[in-house]
Parts: C-alpha cells; structure tokens; sequence
C-alpha cells in the first residue's frame, strides 16, 4: 500500500493554510481526538495500492486541481458539467479517504463508512460517482480551511416510528477554503427517492447546465454549515416519507429525572451532570440557560438548554471552560433546591453572543 494525501497536497499551492494546526476527528456525540498539530493538507493514509494511487486517483485529483485553482485565487470561473461532475467525485473520494484516518479498531466498531462504499467508488471509477448519489456546490464563508463530514440517515414513512436496523444512506460534506459540497448517497437502491437538499445550492452532479461561479446564492456559514452537515433539511420531494439522521448514530443517550433534577450522560462515556428542572421548565417557554460543570475524569462542559433538550456547547480543560463561561454575556441565576445552590446564566437574545461551541 502506498501513502494517499486526505486532501490533496496541491492545496499548499494557495493561501489556505495557516501553519500548522490541530487536526481532530470523532464520532457525533463523542469527544472529538487529536490526530495530531501539522500543517493542512498534509496528512495521509496508507491504504491506497500504487496502481489506484497513480493512475484513476491522480486522474481525479488533478481535474479537480484544474476546477479549483480560479476559485481558490478569488476568481471568476466557470464549471462545465463535466468538470462538475469530476468535482463531485474528488469531493466523495476526498470524504472516504478522510474515514481512513480512524483507526482499525475504531472502524471496525463503526466509525466511517463499511467496505463496500469503497469498492463502490472503484468500480464507478470509470463513470463518476457510485449510482443513487447526488452532489451540490454551495459558497462557504466560515471560518474553517477544510473539513470533512460524514452522517447516517434513515428514511422515514408518516405514521411509522420504527428505527430501521441500519442505515439506508448518508450525507458527505467537505469543505475546503470557500467551497463547500454536499452529497446524498443511498446505500439501499430500492429506496432510491429523490432528494432535495433543503439549503440555497447548486446542482452539481448531476450538473443540468454550466455554474458559474461565484454562486448567485447566499453563502453558508458555521451554524447553517452544521444544519447541512447533519442533513437536518434534506427532503425526498414523496408524499408521506422524510429523511432524518439515524438515530443510533446520531442520538445522544437520553436524560432522566433523579432526585429532583434531570440527570443526563455527557460525552466522556462514564458520567452523568444534573440540572433542576426548573431550567427544562424555562427551556420550553423560550427561557433559555447555560451553565458549565465537571465530570469527575476532570473534563469540563458548558451546556445549553433549549426548547428540545440539553445541548453540549463546549468541552475542554476546567480553567478554560470557566473562563468561557465567565466572559459570557448574561443574566448570572442561582436556583436552590434541596441538592443545594445551582448557578447558570439565562442567555440573552440579540446580543449576538452564544456559547462558544
């Protein structure tokens, strides 16, 4: 096996990077890890056989080179759909190679995609992208250089609550400078809907005439970029079914009222916070709060409640997240129940200020 760059090394080409950086990686709900501090666009993986890695994969790499160079030197350009579809491509080979920097034990406990979504991609090799996969190009305006994501969704039919057993297709989207690209792939043919993204982009594979970029549409930033990432407005356009993140993959474990407030499992795995319920009370009246506390395996987190639950906002170090949470604008509330004083600030819309997330 030879050495495959995650990103192509000819980023370094254009003024995308900013010296070397923290890469990390994980699984939705969980705490993210370091991979480790060097420069994007430098990481690879050894998992690509020479044949593949200089022949169709050099191919891919280098017409998506030629596609992106305008675009990444703030240039007007245009996207026939022939390169559109060569774009799409490298986009989805760009987010499989990414899965490969989990460790084997990590994939074989789920983490990324299976097997056959790689043999997919080969044997599509010669045509594009695997069948029953759709691509769209959206302006990205926040603050990352590149990222990559990867969600499991299932297909859900009005009336029916029943999780399917395992996922029927899945999001990609990868962002690099000021492009972002989202994909939609069924790994079930047989549900093989239509699907519509949900957010202002253009079709990209299958591309119906030449996009001219920059995008007439309105950019996507860091907070609808998440919305994106997770698929939460994807739609099939078919009566009666919807699309939704698959709720094994996507669900946080739920919470539970013990002794008078509500207990719920932060990410670390091993334990649990509590709040009064007088916040959830507040949460479902448009009152919404934030407050910070420690597990004991020393991790910090600063939670939000809003109208659907408790939600992590950060997690880090104690001194940081304190500090944090210190500097957050918002009105300081202490609650008194029988467990003691509990402290939190009740968020303040309009500010402009949220949780550091």
């Amino acid at each position: 096996m030879t050495e495959e760059h995650v990103f192509g090394k000819w980023l370094l080409d254009f003024e995308l990077e900013t010296g070397r950086a923290v890469h990390v990686s994980g699984g939705i709900n969980t705490l993210l890890q370091e991979q480790g501090t060097f420069v994007p666009f430098t990481q690879t993986v050894k998992t690509v056989c020479p044949s593949c890695n200089h022949g169709w994969l050099s191919e891919l790499e280098a017409d998506a080179k030629r596609t992106l160079t305008p675009i990444l030197q703030g240039q007007a350009t245009e996207i026939t759909p022939k390169a559109a579809l060569s774009l799409a491509t490298w986009a989805f080979k760009t987010t499989l190679v990414s899965m490969l920097t989990f460790s084997k034990p990590e994939r074989e406990a789920g983490s990324g995609v299976p097997e056959a979504e790689y043999r997919e991609l080969y044997n599509a090799r010669n045509r594009g992208l695997p069948n029953d996969t759709r691509a769209w190009l959206g302006r990205y305006t926040g603050k990352d250089v590149s990222s990559v994501w990867i969600v499991p969704h299932a297909l859900m039919i009005d009336g029916v609550e029943v999780e399917p057993e395992l996922p029927q297709g899945y999001t990609s989207t990868l962002v690099v400078g000021p492009v972002v690209i989202h994909a939609f792939r069924w790994t079930t043919p047989l549900l093989a809907l239509d699907v519509e993204p949900g957010f202002p982009l253009a079709a990209l594979a299958p591309a119906e005439t030449t996009i001219q970029w920059p995008l007439d549409h309105p950019p996507i930033d860091d907070e609808l970029l998440i919305e994106m990432a997770m698929g939460r407005r994807l739609s099939t356009g078919t009566p009666h079914t919807s699309l939704r993140p698959w709720g094994p993959a996507t669900d946080a474990p739920p919470s539970d009222l013990v002794d008078g407030r509500i207990t719920f499992p932060v990410i670390c795995g091993l334990h649990s916070l509590s709040y009064p319920v007088e916040l959830a009370h507040a949460a479902l009246e448009g009152r919404e709060h934030v407050f910070w506390g420690m597990c004991p395996c020393g991790q910090a987190y600063m939670i939000q409640t809003e109208t659907d639950g408790a939600h992590l906002r950060n997690a880090g170090a104690p001194e940081a997240i304190s500090s944090l949470y210190d500097d957050l604008p918002g009105e300081p509330i202490v609650i008194e129940d029988h467990l003691g004083a509990f402290a939190c600030k009740r968020l303040v819309r309009g500010s402009g200020d949220e949780p550091p997330r």
